[in-house]
């Protein structure tokens, strides 16, 4: 009758044991599976001045190991996709001008999960049915609980981020005589959103002998019974909250391939490059409505 209600219903949860004896009397099997599925499309078309390609590919990437003890306690699963478009232009406009334009964009998903979590809210909701949805603590997944050197269930991690990069560039080349000058310039969008460093909203439960050692004594107790009784030790809880931030480099240059001679030519230039300090990007509140 004393022992906790939630303890016991995490306790059910693993499998009978299928080798004789008290200690290591459980014999599992896991495996990992990874699948990947990669796309690529691209475009090479030849003007009488010029030439003109574009791509696109694309690339998903789902892994699950389930765990010994199952998905349920110790599984993790990770889902990253991957998108990326380029487009080239180059234009001969004239026997000394050359120009040459680029394009692309980068957008990579990256995802990893475990303790019964699959997105935000959405999981196997043992902290629910087991009754420690106290508070703030999520009940969509399962708590991390540690007593000693026994095996509880996964905590419910989530790494959940987007990486989106726009750039635009240009080559202007232009040969005149000894000379072979060139000027250009990037300029990037790159934003980056999502939570990070494996947030832990379904909270952390330590147990540890303290809670059932006979006053005054050390070296007694049990940290197991402790968990049984739903005596806890230590307990935290965290949340990062959701990140959106932009950042916009840009850059220009000047060069010029100067010949001297047939077998001497000096070439230099001056570049400017400038990256503002990170910002925080004005659609973190819609962001974070549509992700959740």
């Amino acid at each position: 009758s004393q022992i906790s209600p939630s303890s016991q219903y995490f306790v059910n949860l693993f499998p009978a044991p299928n080798r004789s004896g008290l200690t290591n009397n459980f014999l599992g099997t896991s495996f990992s599976r990874i699948q990947d599925d990669q796309g690529l499309m691209k475009i090479n078309r030849a003007f009488n001045r010029g030439s003109f390609s574009a791509s696109y590919s694309q690339e998903e990437v789902h892994s699950e190991s389930p765990g010994a003890f199952g998905a349920t306690l110790v599984g993790s699963e990770g889902k990253n996709a991957g998108h990326r478009a380029i487009v080239n232009w180059d234009s001969i406009i004239s026997s000394s001008l050359l120009n040459h334009f680029g394009a692309s964009f980068n957008r990579w998903h990256l995802g990893t999960f475990s303790g019964g979590e699959r997105t935000f809210g959405v999981g196997t909701n043992l902290n629910h049915l087991a009754g420690l949805d106290q508070g703030p603590v999520s009940g969509s997944g399962a708590a991390a609980v540690s007593a000693g050197g026994y095996t509880f269930p996964s905590t419910g991690t989530i790494n959940y981020i987007t990486h989106q990069n726009w750039r635009l560039a240009d080559d202007f080349t232009w040969h005149t005589g000894t000379h072979s000058f060139q000027f250009g310039g990037t300029l990037d969008h790159y934003s980056t959103s999502g939570a990070q460093n494996n947030t832990n909203p379904m909270g952390s439960y330590t147990f540890s002998p303290l809670e059932t050692g006979l006053p005054g004594l050390q070296s007694t107790g049990f940290a197991a019974a402790s968990y049984l009784l739903g005596n806890v030790d230590s307990a935290t809880w965290g949340q990062e909250p959701w990140q959106a931030a932009l950042m916009r480099p840009k850059a220009i240059y000047a060069q010029d391939k100067w010949k001297l001679r047939a077998n001497l030519t000096l070439s230099y230039g001056l570049r400017w490059d400038y990256e503002a300090p990170r910002s925080e990007e004005r659609r973190v509140g819609k962001e974070c409505r549509s992700r959740w």
